[in-house]
């Protein structure tokens, strides 16, 4: 059922964009959110493989092991995304020039979508793995929610492509934060609650 309802917000935020965009940074856009997909593609099976991880460490209450490989995770990550703005550096003049895109921010935003969108795999791995459902199903949902909010905010105020970015970004930042908090939270309570079942 959340599947299907995110499936009928993303396709309205698609038409909002189309509506709200001109013509040609409607293209940039769609150009830009296509090499997203094909830059994200590893990325669910990064969520795949966490999850998979998460479930096996909590079935043997190896709490300490979730809070390290945690930590650990977003620390690879967020290096990784380090090298790559150095490498994305040298290439965003190619790229810039190929969408003909006369400004620089756009792309940058792009990255920062890029990077937030390989953290939150991470709690949302955590989360599946961990079988807090309400918590993965809620995310989804408040991701498509707040890009078509912020969208139409941005958009509307005469922000345009800028403001088309902007909003995908400040979404995966937020549910990000979101998301970090949460699976940290949540698996602080299942240790204690654990650790007080092995006391009895």
């Amino acid at each position: 059922v959340v599947t299907i309802f995110g499936g009928i917000l993303g396709y309205l935020y698609q038409i909002q964009v189309a509506r709200l965009l001109n013509l040609s940074d409607f293209a940039i856009f769609s150009a830009l959110m296509g090499l997203g997909v094909f830059i994200g593609s590893p990325l669910a099976t990064l969520l795949m493989l966490v999850a998979r991880r998460v479930a096996i460490l909590k079935a043997n209450d190896n709490y300490i092991e979730l809070r390290l490989m945690f930590w650990r995770l977003n620390k690879i990550v967020l290096f990784t995304g380090i090298l790559l703005f150095l490498i994305f550096i040298f290439w965003v003049n190619s790229l810039q020039h190929y969408l003909k895109v006369t400004s620089f921010f756009p792309i940058l935003l792009f990255y920062v979508y890029i990077l937030f969108a390989g953290l939150h795999q991470i709690g949302l791995g955590f989360l599946q793995g961990g079988q807090f459902y309400v918590w993965f199903s809620t995310l989804f949902l408040l991701g498509f929610l707040l890009k078509i909010l912020l969208s139409w905010i941005f958009i509307d105020i005469g922000l345009g492509l800028n403001g088309a970015m902007l909003a995908i970004s400040m979404t995966i930042i937020i549910i990000w934060a979101i998301g970090f908090w949460a699976a940290l939270n949540k698996f602080s309570k299942e240790k204690k609650y654990s650790t007080c079942l092995s006391h009895k």
